[in-house]
């Protein structure tokens, strides 16, 4: 979950207490490691309010050395985003697509109201095929890939 506070442009709501984009910027880019973030919560690629609008939370974690990131531009419905986040990842393994790549070809199924479950989809993912529309676009296109 994401919450905009009057003091920093996002937070990312952590069981251990709120994570805020300015506090990923912060020094060195501790997080260079980190080839993928995928940031399945709604506006996590909006700025929000602070002493620094530019940073959303997917910009963030861009700043902090991160090589790609995925994000949304606006609340995102959970059953579609898990089918979204599945696909996504299923094409980066079968196909061996980079992410930006393959969250288009994740959103590009979505739109197909012909679309099938892969092989191997688990059976809880492969139940809501066919309940989202392709012409629901709440339920893909707020996903945006920032980076590599």
């Amino acid at each position: 979950m994401v919450r905009h506070g009057e003091r920093h442009s996002a937070h990312l709501a952590l069981s251990g207490g709120d994570l805020a984009a300015e506090v990923l910027t912060e020094g060195t880019a501790r997080y260079r490691h980190l080839n993928l973030v995928v940031l399945a919560a709604c506006r996590t690629n909006v700025s929000g309010h602070g002493y620094d609008e530019a940073y959303s939370l997917s910009t963030a974690f861009l700043v902090a050395g991160a090589r790609s990131v995925i994000g949304s531009l606006w609340p995102v419905p959970d059953e579609a985003t898990s089918l979204l986040m599945y696909m996504t990842h299923h094409f980066m393994r079968r196909d061996g697509l980079p992410p930006g790549q393959a969250l288009r070809s994740a959103q590009l199924w979505m739109l197909d109201d012909a679309r099938t479950p892969p092989p191997g989809m688990p059976a809880h993912l492969g139940a809501r095929v066919g309940r989202i529309r392709g012409d629901d676009l709440t339920a893909w296109a707020g996903f945006t890939h920032l980076g590599r």
